[in-house]
């Protein structure tokens, strides 16, 4: 299970959450935005609200017409839904569509929707609902960050209130895992235009507001299909500062962290009675790219012989403290540091007539970032500080 680069978070590579050990009631760490663990497991039996601190802000709020990963940490399952969702396993749940049915040759899936639920704006969720967001989404104009995942879908129809037919131009093993994606969420036909200032679904949560450079606040939603949640708000604080967000931890100004940013301070956590670590997966990728239209990266021996010359558990202990996993390659053909010393470098780097000088190589040659998947992919570690009171 892999997500799209657009909707990975950028800068580190490994999440890490903070929260108060007194909500724990359950611990899920895979895909799960943390406010949907408060409402439905991690937080139940509690009251009153939450602080959960995030290091990066929303550009805008609908998860349909931006790739940004801070609007599903903050929105998916509180406030947006979808038809299916991911469970913790990694396999696909039912969400809004109850069950659906998959034709033998594979190319029809019919859903059956949830009766009774409703947007926050009081229009009734049903099959046409659906079929609005779906084509919103497929549109020749729609921006969706994941539109490429559906283009299998030829035709949507509705055969009744609570019940959605998608036909299939070819077989796509992909379709239900696309669809538990956040930008696939259903979304009301009435205020689907403004969802970027002013979500609204059919989640736990509903919008309360946004300041901008501060903080997002969502209030408990009492008609929400599942059980109104509870607690009465959650308010995502914005700590861009990796420093700030510790002390912030430590004072108390913030209930949890997501994608908590500091690893060197993990240590400190793990002795400090008053916290609980917990060490667990993640899909997350960091990635340092090559821009390979550009010589010398332009010729695959080059870049093969830098592939050979990294140390990845070097770049994790000095980069993540450790805390994470190094990738795989779907290419067994390429040398490993262990397979190909400094003399293999120098020759393949000979052969491909290019200096091996890192000063003379152009600026522009290396790209950090994790937004792009260039062919290798892997499991980081996550750690989970819970905080006792």
């Amino acid at each position: 299970m892999r997500p799209a680069a657009r909707e990975r978070a950028p800068g580190r590579g490994v999440p890490q959450w903070v929260a108060p050990r007194r909500a724990l009631l359950h611990w899920v760490v895979l895909l799960l935005p943390v406010l949907a663990l408060c409402s439905v497991a991690f937080c139940a039996g509690a009251a009153g609200s939450v602080t959960i601190g995030m290091q990066l802000e929303p550009p805008v709020l609908d998860p349909t017409s931006n790739p940004a990963a801070a609007i599903s940490q903050a929105l998916y399952g509180n406030v947006y839904e979808g038809l299916v969702q991911f469970a913790p396993d990694g396999s696909v749940a039912p969400l809004l569509a109850e069950s659906w049915d998959v034709s033998d040759d594979g190319t029809v899936y019919t859903f059956h929707l949830r009766h009774g639920v409703r947007f926050h704006d009081g229009r009734l969720f049903d099959a046409a609902s659906a079929k609005f967001s779906l084509e919103r989404g497929l549109a020749v104009d729609s921006v969706n960050p994941q539109k490429s995942r559906l283009q299998a879908v030829r035709r949507i129809e509705v055969l009744d209130g609570e019940t959605l037919r998608l036909s299939l131009s070819r077989r796509s093993g992909s379709l239900l895992e696309s669809l538990a994606w956040g930008s696939w969420v259903m979304v009301s036909q009435d205020s689907a235009g403004t969802n970027g200032s002013h979500p609204v679904g059919t989640g736990p949560f509903r919008f309360s507001a946004w300041r901008r450079g501060d903080a997002l606040t969502v209030v408990r939603n009492p008609d929400y299909w599942g059980g109104a949640p509870s607690l009465d708000a959650a308010t995502f604080k914005f700590i861009a500062d990796p420093n700030a967000a510790y002390a912030a931890l430590m004072a108390g100004d913030v209930d949890a962290f997501h994608y908590y940013p500091a690893p060197e301070s993990f240590a400190q956590f793990a002795a400090d009675p008053r916290f609980k670590v917990f060490v667990g997966p993640t899909e997350g990728e960091t990635i340092l790219s090559l821009n390979n239209r550009r010589p010398p990266l332009n010729d695959v021996r080059v870049r093969r012989a830098i592939a050979s010359a990294l140390d990845r558990k070097a770049i994790i202990d000095g980069a993540m403290f450790g805390y994470g996993t190094r990738s795989f390659w779907p290419r067994r053909d390429i040398p490993t540091v262990s397979r190909c010393r400094s003399s293999c470098r120098r020759r393949v780097m000979r052969d491909a007539a290019v200096k091996s000088s890192r000063r003379n190589w152009p600026r522009w040659a290396f790209t950090p970032s994790s937004r792009t998947w260039n062919g290798h992919s892997g499991w980081t570690k996550s750690m989970d500080v819970m905080t006792s009171t």
